[in-house]
């Protein structure tokens, strides 16, 4: 985005008055301001990734579900050993199908993932009785620190974000069953 606006001839300084525009907009519900500010200082920081080719194990998702397709007519019948590709497979061939294979649909949907265990991070800790600043930066640092970022930028391990919403809400539920076992 950022590089879109600067080829367009935009500075850093218009740049910085778009996203206040619309961070402006947003301050009447501050946790749509903070979730909006995690998402635009993550596109900043993983734009760069969205052009990326395929590679690797991408290549080897799509090749099995293409293979258990053209072999058994079933894209559920691996005949790999790798089932714990199952899920990617499934995903990887739809999206073969809706869009090819442009790497950068691939890794926004990446990126989309990890936003959404953005916000599940910053929907937790607001459980925990945390503020939205705290929250805020909680989610923050999730999304631009190295943890997962071979997630981001290794496509096929999307299924990990997802997994993390899962994650936090077992947990949320099994503290809350706890806090109300100790309080019986």
């Amino acid at each position: 985005f950022g590089e879109f606006l600067i080829s367009k001839g935009c500075n850093l300084t218009h740049i910085l008055c778009y996203i206040i525009l619309i961070l402006e907009s947003a301050l009447k519900k501050p946790s749509f301001f903070y979730l909006t500010l995690i998402f635009l200082v993550g596109v900043l920081i993983f734009s760069p990734s969205f052009s990326s080719a395929l590679y690797g194990d991408e290549w080897k998702i799509l090749w099995l579900g293409e293979a258990a397709i053209k072999t058994s007519g079933n894209i559920v019948n691996q005949q790999s050993t790798d089932l714990s590709y199952l899920f990617e497979i499934i995903i990887f061939n739809f999206f073969s199908k809706v869009v090819g294979y442009n790497g950068t649909f691939y890794y926004g949907f990446s990126f989309l993932t990890r936003m959404v265990a953005s916000i599940s991070f910053f929907w937790f800790l607001r459980k925990m009785k945390l503020s939205q600043t705290a929250s805020f930066l909680g989610s923050l640092m999730f999304m631009v620190t190295p943890i997962g970022i071979e997630t981001t930028d290794w496509v096929r391990n999307f299924d990990s974000y997802l997994a993390i919403p899962f994650f936090l809400l077992a947990l949320y539920l099994s503290l809350n069953l706890k806090n109300k076992r100790g309080s019986l």
